[in-house]
Order: C-alpha cells, then structure tokens, then sequence
C-alpha cells in the first residue's frame, strides 16, 4: 500500500499531468498542421489570404470613421451658431436633437475606432500565430 502523499508530491503529479497534457496538445497541433499543409508556401498563402480580409475590414472602417469624422465637423460647425457655443449673445438656443446627433456621433467614432484597432491587434496576433506555424512546420519537416 502506497501511504499518504506529500505536498510536494501531489505537486509533482500535478505538474507531471500538466506537462503531459500539454505534450498531447502540441501532438495533437503537430498533426493537424502536418495534415493541413503540405509546404510552407500553402500557409504563407493561406496567411496572406486571411491578412487581406483584416485589411479589407479594416479599409471599410477607415471609411466610415471619415465619413463620421466629416459628419461630426459639419454638425459642429452648425453647433456653433448655437448658444452656448457661439459668441452672438443672441444667438438661438442648441436644439437638444442636435445635441444628441453630435453625441451619437462621438459615440460612432469611439465605437469604430476601438473596432479598428482590434482588427489591427487580432491581425497582428494572426501574424504571430501563422509565423509560430510556419516555424514548427519547418521543424516537423527538417527544413531550414
């Protein structure tokens, strides 16, 4: 009969199941990548292809943000014939649609600029990734 274990060794099981669940995962990985490529080039290609959709979106949101960004300048400009914006102490008071137009804007822009730089941070870790594959490719192949 075994008797009661350790702290330490329940620690080194723990670690030993941990660094063989990873072994199984990164067999796993090598098979699939083995299995889906049959050279480097096919996941350059493939790399490209998926670099080119984040580009494209972020090229159509680009757009829209300076379609917004011309937006929000012609509702500012229309703003400032308003109190409290213009200096013409009888100038009309702001309409609160106007108020909210602007606001609504502000909001769009901010929404569509943090979507644009996820694009740009999930292209860069796609990058990453694909890079990652390419290496263990060329180490699983014996290339250089």
């Amino acid at each position: 009969l075994e008797g009661r274990k350790t702290e330490e060794q329940l620690l080194a099981e723990q670690k030993a199941k941990e660094l063989q669940t990873q072994k199984e995962l990164q067999r796993r990985a090598d098979q699939a990548l083995l299995a889906t490529y049959l050279s480097v080039e096919e996941i350059v290609m493939h790399r490209d292809r998926r670099i080119e959709l984040f580009q494209a979106q972020s090229r159509v949101t680009e757009l829209y943000l300076r379609n917004l960004e011309h937006r929000l300048s012609k509702l500012t400009r229309e703003a400032a014939r308003y109190r409290p914006y213009s200096e013409d102490p009888d100038a009309p008071l702001i309409s609160q649609d106007l108020v909210a137009d602007i606001n609504e804007t502000k909001a769009t822009i901010a929404r569509h600029e943090k979507n644009l730089q996820k694009f740009r941070d999930d292209e860069r870790q796609m990058v990453a990734r694909f890079e990652g594959d390419i290496n263990r490719f060329k180490a699983l192949k014996g290339l250089d």
